[in-house]
């Protein structure tokens, strides 16, 4: 019996458009964020929230890298790329990724200059410091929640890792503000060390999305085969599933298994049940946007 394959790509102009949306508002969201930090921090010379400004401001610059992976991802299909575009967005994740690794380094490097440089352990912190940091942190509660509905919705594997990204800063913003207000409270040394906290968890942060986009790039598995053998296998007269296999990216995954039948079956009828379990699994997996299945005589 020949595989069947059943296709439907989803509306890429409109996704494309909404994640694009997303983004912007990001961006412009980032950008006030980050120069609140940066000045408050310079002008007062406390390293941990200058700190604090320059990883908001790494949000702004993954936001132009995510801008320019989604207008590749949109591209349609082509004879090179019959799969089409959607893994530039986990390329544009990774180039995120490595961004915050670069600026844990670049923070590091600020801490060591700091401690050599003889910078005051006791930076001028005043009630203005704790309008910033509570107003940003507002910020970025806002924007995490927002782009975690939006991945959702859009079925977007760089919004998902912005997202993440944005909760990592609202906990980093959480110790800075926790560090500022020991250092408010005449606990000097504070300032450094918070600023390493953060490098830290910037660092982590970075190999996390790394670890799970270099995932989608080599084609980890993104549904169960268990699951899917359940729902195939409840469709009459299916005898068995085997060889599910899956691959792409979130929203967009690329399904194909094995199904068994009975030999008396018609090729006609054979056909109704191939097209009957493509449908269910469309269903029952909607980030599944191509379906082949191989029927196999039992």
């Amino acid at each position: 019996m020949p595989a069947a394959t059943d296709a439907g790509p989803p509306d890429r102009t409109a996704r494309t458009r909404g994640v694009r949306r997303v983004l912007l508002v990001v961006l412009g969201l980032n950008a006030l964020v980050a120069a609140a930090k940066i000045a408050y921090g310079r002008g007062a010379a406390v390293l941990a929230i200058e700190a604090d400004g320059y990883h908001s401001l790494t949000d702004g610059l993954a936001s132009v890298v995510a801008l320019i992976g989604v207008w590749l991802a949109a591209r349609p299909p082509c004879a090179r790329h019959p799969y089409g575009h959607r893994k530039n967005e986990v390329v544009a994740a990774l180039v995120i990724g490595v961004a915050m690794l670069l600026l844990a380094a670049g923070l590091a490097n600020d801490i060591v200059g700091g401690l050599t440089s003889g910078r005051p352990l006791a930076p001028r912190v005043g009630p203005l410091a704790f309008v910033v940091l509570l107003g940003t942190l507002a910020v970025n509660l806002g924007v995490a929640v927002f782009q975690t509905k939006q991945a959702e919705r859009w079925g977007s594997a760089l919004l998902a890792t912005d997202a993440r990204h944005t909760r990592s800063d609202c906990l980093v913003t959480l110790g800075v503000l926790f560090g500022t207000t020991l250092t408010w409270a005449g606990l000097s040394g504070l300032d450094i060390a918070v600023a390493a906290v953060v490098a830290v968890l910037v660092g982590k942060a970075g190999v996390e999305v790394i670890q799970e986009n270099l995932g989608y790039l080599t084609d980890r598995a993104l549904v169960s085969p268990e699951a899917v053998a359940e729902v195939v296998e409840g469709i009459a007269p299916v005898v068995a599933v085997g060889q599910v296999r899956t691959r792409g990216t979130p929203g967009a995954v690329f399904m194909d298994l094995r199904v068994s039948l009975p030999p008396h079956l018609s090729v006609a009828s054979a056909g109704e049940v191939v097209t009957r379990a493509s449908e269910t699994i469309r269903h029952e997996f909607p980030d599944v946007v191509d379906v082949t299945i191989h029927p196999v005589v039992a």
